[in-house]
């Protein structure tokens, strides 16, 4: 199969100096922050690559002491700019600049209880957070909200939600929670997801004027459509990649040790130029669609959950082509939403997903969601 990533958004990380406990990918707490020489390359290069996005994120990239300047470079070269944040580094003049640069800002604040916040997130800055996201609002910057999904996290869905509405963020990204590192020291589950999930279901057919929960939209848009994408996400499609700060260009940074594990050694951008990187990928990296697992291939809602994030089985069951530990809740969720949907219970939400321009992700390279 041709691989692409055009089309894709690229992720370049920076090491974590919080000592976070839960980041968005586990793959860099090692390594050294990447330089903003070294940076401008990367950019260069993945110009070169036809790359229209780049997503910023760690670890935590706002204490990159280059960050307002790497920011400018990108936009200075016409890419959409992502910022995937934990809210707690946010300053007048970061803000100034994530304004002018027309920058997308997406927090991850997992709870809205304190001890709960803690749990999830591994630090104390909850307070914190929320003032820095009142003041990414007095200055007109859209914020979108990610949280993942945990025993700390699900008995808050609703409390993210109503802070979510009171404080003009419209778009949310929920996450399952991938048992890896942290997570599995502190033993941290999905406990009663089921109930949570219809919690989120709920406030989304019937607030969706407001709101938007990744999620729920993408099961609903896949069930009406009728959508026969095989993908769980852009990194399962080969539409994605993900730059580490040493340089190593990974399909999946939660997957970096399965997925590239087999290659003589990690395609790097420092160290191989953009013809040969551009052959590896293409050589070797592979998709996994729905219909590579075995479990899946006869399910009936197979091109609804994609078969589930890959990095969460292989995290639970040591097997990349396993199955989806959250499986049974999902078809049981899923299946709520066909009913509701042949009942004409969805036809509003429905004529109002007809309505709006925003898919999950169109190939265009615009995604609202990431």
């Amino acid at each position: 199969m041709n691989r692409t990533i055009n089309n894709g958004w690229i992720q370049v990380t920076n090491r974590c100096n919080l000592n976070c406990k839960y980041c968005y990918m586990n793959a860099n707490k090692d390594l050294s922050s990447m330089t903003f020489g070294q940076f401008k390359h990367v950019i260069d290069c993945l110009i070169e690559f036809g790359i229209k996005n780049i997503m910023l994120s760690g670890g935590e990239p706002c204490l990159h002491p280059d960050i307002i300047p790497m920011i400018q470079y990108i936009a200075a070269k016409g890419l959409k700019i992502g910022l995937v944040t934990n809210g707690t580094i946010i300053n007048k003049e970061l803000v100034e600049c994530i304004f002018a640069n027309n920058v997308i800002v997406q927090i991850s604040i997992d709870a809205m209880d304190s001890d709960n916040y803690i749990l999830s997130r591994g630090i104390d800055r909850l307070n914190q957070v929320v003032e820095n996201i009142k003041l990414l609002n007095k200055n007109d910057i859209i914020v979108t909200m990610s949280i993942t999904l945990n025993n700390a996290t699900i008995s808050e869905v609703k409390k993210v939600v109503d802070f979510a509405l009171s404080n003009q963020i419209h778009t949310l990204h929920y996450g399952f929670l991938v048992p890896s590192d942290r997570c599995k020291e502190n033993n941290m589950t999905m406990d009663q997801l089921f109930d949570a999930l219809i919690c989120l279901y709920e406030v989304q057919i019937n607030k969706y004027l407001h709101i938007q929960i990744d999620f729920v939209e993408n099961y609903v848009r896949a069930i009406v459509n009728k959508n026969k994408n095989p993908y769980y996400c852009n990194s399962m499609s080969c539409n994605n990649m993900e730059i580490q700060p040493n340089g190593d260009i990974y399909q999946c940074g939660a997957l970096e040790t399965i997925m590239q594990k087999t290659l003589e050694k990690p395609i790097n951008i420092f160290n191989q130029d953009n013809v040969q990187i551009m052959n590896r990928i293409k050589s070797e990296w592979k998709t996994i669609g729905v219909y590579d697992i075995p479990d899946c291939k006869d399910c009936n809602v197979k091109y609804v959950c994609k078969g589930g994030c890959r990095a969460i089985v292989y995290q639970t069951f040591g097997n990349l082509y396993g199955t989806q530990p959250l499986c049974n809740e999902l078809q049981k969720f899923i299946s709520v939403i066909i009913k509701d949907y042949e009942s004409g219970k969805l036809n509003s939400y429905i004529k109002y997903l007809g309505i709006v321009d925003n898919p999950l992700n169109d190939n265009s390279g615009y995604m609202k969601y990431f």
